[in-house]
């Protein structure tokens, strides 16, 4: 019998970027999934501000309808007066009415509007509001200057981030599909016990060190087909990162 037993090792001396750029996708992705948390807590943040406006307009509408009706209900005994002296008609009196319906039902609407909003913030806060927020004990940062306030807008908002952190994705997968027309250049060390050609082969053991050079083509149409289909991503995702950043400023 003609046996042959080989242990190899191998190290890469040179890929033509293959590894590097699969290093450099897994790393991009990974600060991908890191923004994507960032955009989601953003979103969160957002639609907790957008609640709170909603909570603190339909409070201070309460109060100012109330009010309006309060002035109304002592206007409607003026007018009660006026109509006892013959002064006034009741048709003024029907108008009054008419507007004192409309406050009620505007308050009642507003009173809707508040609860919902309690509610919602409940929700997202986990706990339930036994207390009135007062927009005046919260201390707001406010600057005058708008292009600053834009400039730090489109620097840290993770939208943005992430659309940039995408195309640096898709760039390194652009080199790695390059880098599969690049050969492979590998040290090897091999032990060999046994040899396929030599009757004789059960006392052979070779100890081998040599270079290995490897070079595939592969499915050349496909590559370049990828390779087009990476840039044209490239341009997608800057141009959705042009609108999302216009959208931040026009907002």
């Amino acid at each position: 019998d003609r046996n042959l037993t080989t242990a190899r090792i191998e190290q890469p001396i040179w890929t033509g970027g293959k590894i590097t750029s699969k290093y450099d996708i897994a790393t991009s992705k990974e600060q991908e999934t890191i923004l994507e948390l960032q955009e989601t807590s953003y979103n969160l943040i957002e639609n907790f501000l957008s609640i709170l406006n909603a909570y603190m307009q339909s409070k201070a509408n309460i109060l100012e309808l109330e009010e309006g009706l309060n002035n109304l209900n002592k206007f409607n005994e003026m007018l009660d007066r006026r109509m006892d002296a013959g002064i006034s008609s009741n048709s003024d009196k029907d108008l009054l009415n008419a507007r004192i319906e409309q406050i009620n039902s505007e308050i009642l609407l507003a009173k809707n509007r508040y609860k919902i909003a309690s509610m919602q913030l409940e929700l997202l806060l986990d706990t339930e509001i036994d207390c009135d927020i007062d927009l005046k004990k919260i201390l707001l940062s406010n600057t005058n200057n708008i292009e600053e306030s834009v400039n730090k807008l489109v620097s840290f908002h993770p939208s943005l981030k992430k659309s940039q952190i995408q195309i640096q994705t898709t760039k390194y997968e652009l080199e790695n599909t390059k880098a599969s027309y690049m050969p492979d250049l590998k040290l090897r060390a091999e032990h060999r016990d046994g040899d396929l050609y030599n009757k004789n082969s059960n006392d052979i053991n070779q100890n081998l060190i040599y270079l290995n050079f490897t070079a595939t083509t592969g499915a050349g149409l496909s590559a370049m087909s990828e390779i087009a289909a990476s840039k044209i991503k490239i341009n997608e995702i800057e141009y959705r990162k042009k609108s999302i950043e216009k959208e931040l400023i026009d907002s």
